[in-house]
């Protein structure tokens, strides 16, 4: 005697799933408000003090204009990040830092295996991706940027209440700061956004 499956009923997902005080409404991406921002010309200023239009460098080598600053109250721990050479970074844990892997740093071609990564997922002995200047032969540039590798020594989670700063870059979707190249996290706002309002609106994921 065949047995029918009886038909499994969608898990449901509560507003209570999506929220926490860990994960809010805003993009979570953030850096402290005096982390210097490396500029179109070279220059770096605090990513408090970057204001829409200006030109900043990219994950690509190049200039990028700057669509939008962000910031927010942020009360909750952060991740101090050590760069060997290049002092600390602070930054939430969501943010993506681009990274090459240390079990990749010692291959020949260790800088082909760069990869967004989540600050808080960030180990020492991973090496921050860095981009050299886009390098120019016979009036042309190349079409892959070159990295340098910076190793991290550490990345320790700290306390936190104070402003958070973010941008958003054209094109790239990222920026430079002294020490790291970090990824501008819109995608991840628009995710969190999108799994927000499904859960306000009490609609089914699926």
């Amino acid at each position: 005697m065949s047995v029918e499956a009886k038909p499994v009923a969608p898990v449901k997902f509560t507003i209570k799933d999506y929220k926490s005080d860990l994960h809010n409404d805003w993009c979570p991406g953030c850096i402290a408000p005096d982390s210097r921002i490396v500029m179109a010309d070279g220059s770096s200023r605090r990513i408090a003090d970057v204001v829409a239009g200006d030109r900043v460098l990219a994950h690509d080598g190049e200039p990028h204009a700057v669509l939008q600053t962000t910031s927010h109250r942020h009360n909750d721990t952060l991740r101090r990040v050590e760069i060997s050479g290049h002092g600390e970074l602070v930054i939430t844990r969501d943010h993506p830092m681009l990274v090459v892997r240390r079990e990749r740093a010692l291959q020949r071609d260790a800088t082909s295996f760069t990869e967004w990564v989540a600050a808080g997922e960030v180990r020492p002995g991973d090496y921050i991706a860095y981009p050299r200047p886009a390098l120019v032969a016979a009036g042309r540039q190349t079409a892959r940027p070159e990295y340098g590798l910076r190793s991290i020594v550490a990345n320790d989670e700290i306390e936190y209440d104070a402003t958070v700063h973010n941008l958003e870059v054209e094109g790239a979707n990222s920026y430079l700061t002294v020490g790291a190249t970090l990824h501008n996290c819109g995608d991840f706002g628009i995710l969190t956004g999108v799994q927000m309002a499904l859960a306000q609106l009490n609609l089914d994921p699926d």
